[in-house]
């Protein structure tokens, strides 16, 4: 999320109207380039109020937007429960991740920015309805946020590899916006069973309009 700051320009006396004229873009005045690669300096003019103002809007960190992961990759977990990312997943994040517990036994991992507007958006829910608590609690309380190594590799907290079942053996499943980790025979088992329901799942999707 951004910080932002308005600052009234005529405590500044050092910067001057005429200069600040000649900078004019699209409906903003830029007083300078941009502050390191997060900060943008704006100036603009308040009419109703007679004054100059300066506009800084600071974000926090600057997260890949628009993940999009799609595909299915099978790796191996050494004994110290390391897995390296496929790498076309790999090159669509960041250096840092989020494990949660997931779905039907598997680990959700979220990019780190997409993890930030999950978390708003949970916190948006009402402490008064149980099912919110529980998912608040179901997803936030056994997250975990991981490094990826040099090597592209995580390491898999134990409490997590154990909720999924992991053991040597990992399915890697792109999953639009998420990656999940499935232990093979249990992701074996989800897919044969999705497949034997395509007739129904297309019906549904067809009422729906989504195909």
């Amino acid at each position: 999320m951004p910080q932002l700051w308005i600052l009234n320009l005529n405590s500044v006396p050092a910067l001057q109207a005429p200069r600040i004229k000649t900078a004019f873009m699209g409906g903003f005045l830029m007083l300078s380039p941009p502050v390191g690669q997060w900060d943008h300096l704006w100036i603009t003019w308040s009419g109703s109020r007679g004054w100059w103002c300066i506009i800084v809007i600071k974000w926090d960190r600057v997260g890949k937007e628009n993940n999009m992961f799609i595909g299915e990759y099978t790796h191996t977990m050494d004994e110290k429960r390391r897995v390296s990312l496929p790498s076309l997943f790999r090159e669509e994040l960041d250096d840092t991740v989020v494990l949660t517990r997931g779905l039907d036994r598997c680990i959700f991992l979220f990019p780190e920015a997409a993890w930030e507007n999950i978390v708003a958006e949970l916190a948006g829910l009402s402490f008064g309805d149980a099912d919110a608590r529980s998912l608040n609690r179901f997803l936030l309380s056994r997250a975990r946020k991981v490094t990826i190594d040099k090597s592209g590799r995580i390491l898999v907290p134990d409490l997590l590899a154990e909720f999924a079942n992991l053991d040597k053996e990992v399915v890697f499943t792109g999953v639009n916006s998420r990656i999940e980790l499935w232990e093979v025979d249990q992701w074996k088992h989800y897919s044969d069973e999705v497949e034997s329901q395509a007739d129904l799942l297309a019906q549904t999707l067809g009422d729906i309009g989504m195909i």
